[in-house]
């Protein structure tokens, strides 16, 4: 049977190779986050964030470390369409995230949700 469609965002810097593969399985509201490029500084950490209308600022998805991840995505209030036309940004944080809730570090990769039947 074929497999429900998943959304599935790369994201990177301007032409280079993709950090970060991110699927998003819409029915369960789960992400399993890939990590491809190096490790985040000492000190430091990746936070993973979405940004989209019916948001009034970012909302972080969590700290992302190397252990390519699954975890439930907080897509509370937002709607199909919302999630679909969704940017999803990388920003380098201080250990354990963002203390203030927002982006405070610089914003490395980016990327946008794509459909596909994996």
């Amino acid at each position: 049977a074929p497999l429900a469609p998943n959304l599935v965002a790369a994201l990177q810097k301007e032409a280079t190779p993709p950090a970060f593969l991110i699927t998003l399985d819409e029915t369960q509201q789960a992400l399993k986050i890939v990590a491809l490029g190096e490790p985040a500084p000492a000190g430091k950490d990746y936070e993973l964030w979405i940004i989209a209308d019916g948001l009034k600022a970012p909302r972080s998805l969590g700290v992302v470390h190397q252990d390519n991840a699954q975890r439930p995505a907080d897509l509370r209030g937002l709607t199909t369409a919302a999630v679909h036309s969704a940017t999803l940004a990388i920003s380098l944080e201080p250990a354990g995230g963002s203390p203030t809730g927002m982006p405070t570090g610089p914003v490395l990769f980016t990327g946008k949700f794509v459909t596909a039947k994996l």
